[in-house]
């Protein structure tokens, strides 16, 4: 699994346009991931430090909203 690495050479919006184009080579293989999925996917690739603002999410299955809400703690 890709994770994001905090102070790494990825940036957070750039880890995201990688998952968003994995997510997209999926679907090209036959294997769709569903938005829930996705969003799963996000929070389980962040790292241990970033735990605080993951679990804010709660049950959010949105990626989008996800990417919104987390992207304020890279910010």
């Amino acid at each position: 699994m890709k994770h994001y690495v905090e102070g790494g050479t990825e940036t957070f919006p750039t880890h995201i346009s990688e998952l968003q184009k994995l997510r997209e080579m999926c679907r090209g293989l036959g294997v769709p991931i569903s938005d829930a999925q996705f969003a799963g996917v996000i929070t389980l690739s962040m790292p241990t430090p970033w735990d605080p603002m993951v679990e804010t999410l709660g049950g959010v299955l949105d990626p989008k909203e996800v990417t919104s809400h987390l992207i304020t703690k890279w910010s």
